[in-house]
């Protein structure tokens, strides 16, 4: 039985170790693809398995009072990011432990939000937007809240969410809200209770499983759930695919998940400690990186843009929930590395990058690709020239 049929996903403390690569800005060629294991076949979950246990969907009535989020005085602690948006209007939404920070493209000026009761500890953890143009906001002790443009509704425990930490979300193609929640807020207790839970706009449901690190969407509205190890000692991290009623296991990697992504034509990008796996057409295939065969590697996130080329961003000590770790001045953080698919390039604060500790990527439709750093704020690529975006 695979591990997706046999338990739940449950998240790991997972400890994302650092880049340890010798090679400086430039090109390394990079062909060799090797394929892997196929992946397990669909598996249906038994329905005497825990997983099948599905809450009846409520109805619920989203709260426009509490949290209440407000515009506050902008702060430095505002860049600090751990979530990036480009919204379809092409402005910039940031999120973090100083909340919320909408960039107006036409103004460039920036607007940050927070809980009203509790602006220092809002954090911000995701965003996505919906394909009504709304912009929903996960965050780590607050629960779900969603702007469109001129009003915000809460989603707290009190009327439907069934955790009020957000690990990981994503917007399927119909709107759909998908939320990886847990009930407590201590990181250390490996028995509190993970919930993977979806909002149609009208109600909430409990899904099959839960414990992601995270959670992204198939264009075929097909969520892709992953988690990394379950102990320091294993190396079982799992990544599985659910339809909506079963999952089907893609097959341990056999190393600690670390960052996944879904690419616009549908192909998997997952890094773990030294290497990248793409999922293509139903099967694992191996990509030899710059760091791999060093001591370790640290990649937080991926994005991949339509032409095929990945970004990875690297950042020491990120972990499942906090997302990016802390600043350790003893280690080395090695910035972005661009793969088009035969090169690998390597850039740092040298290039124009504003931090060499990357949290997240994102990409816009204009081809550009958003860095979002540990404290200094966000920078943009537009394939020639950086530039920085940092709240004063």
């Amino acid at each position: 039985m695979s591990p997706l049929a046999s338990k739940p996903f449950l998240s790991s403390g997972l400890i994302v170790l650092a880049f340890l690569v010798t090679g400086c800005d430039g090109s390394n060629g990079t062909d060799g693809i090797s394929p892997l294991t196929p992946p397990n076949p669909s598996i249906s979950v038994p329905p005497s398995s825990s997983l099948t246990t599905t809450a009846p969907p409520t109805t619920v009535t989203p709260s426009t009072a509490d949290p209440t989020w407000v515009p506050i005085a902008n702060g430095p602690i505002a860049n600090q990011v751990r979530a990036l948006l480009v919204d379809q209007s092409g402005d910039l939404w940031t999120g973090g432990p100083g909340g919320l920070v909408h960039w107006d493209s036409g103004t460039g000026k920036p607007t940050t939000y927070a809980v009203s009761a509790n602006p220092e500890n809002t954090n911000v953890v995701a965003l996505n937007q919906a394909p009504d143009n709304a912009i929903w906001v996960g965050t780590f002790e607050n629960g779900v809240a969603k702007f469109d443009g001129a009003s915000w509704q809460s989603f707290t425990t009190e009327n439907g969410l069934l955790g009020a930490h957000i690990i990981s979300q994503t917007v399927s193609p119909n709107g759909d809200l998908w939320l990886n929640t847990k009930k407590a807020k201590d990181d250390s207790d490996p028995d509190q209770e993970f919930h993977f839970e979806r909002f149609d706009g009208n109600r909430w449901t409990k899904e099959v499983g839960g414990g992601f690190s995270w959670i992204g969407g198939l264009a075929d509205g097909s969520i892709v759930g992953a988690r990394g190890d379950t102990g320091i000692a294993k190396h079982d991290s799992v990544i599985g695919i659910y339809d909506g009623q079963r999952w089907t296991d893609l097959g341990l990697i056999g190393q600690s998940i670390t960052a996944v992504t879904v690419a616009p034509n549908g192909v998997i990008w997952v890094a773990t400690e030294g290497d990248v796996f793409l999922y293509v057409e139903g099967a694992w295939k191996r990509l030899t990186p710059p760091w791999a065969a060093k001591d370790s590697a640290s990649v937080s996130s991926i994005a991949v843009q339509d032409d095929g080329t990945a970004w990875f961003g690297s950042s020491f000590g990120a972990g499942d929930f906090d997302k990016c770790g802390l600043r350790m001045d003893y280690a080395k953080e090695w910035g972005v590395f661009r793969y088009d698919g035969h090169d690998w390039t390597r850039f740092t604060e040298e290039a124009g990058l504003a931090d060499n500790k990357i949290c997240t990527i994102t990409l816009d439709e204009s081809g550009n690709v958003w860095f979002g750093s540990f404290d200094r704020g966000v920078s943009r690529f537009d394939g020639q020239e950086w530039k920085t975006y940092a709240v004063p």
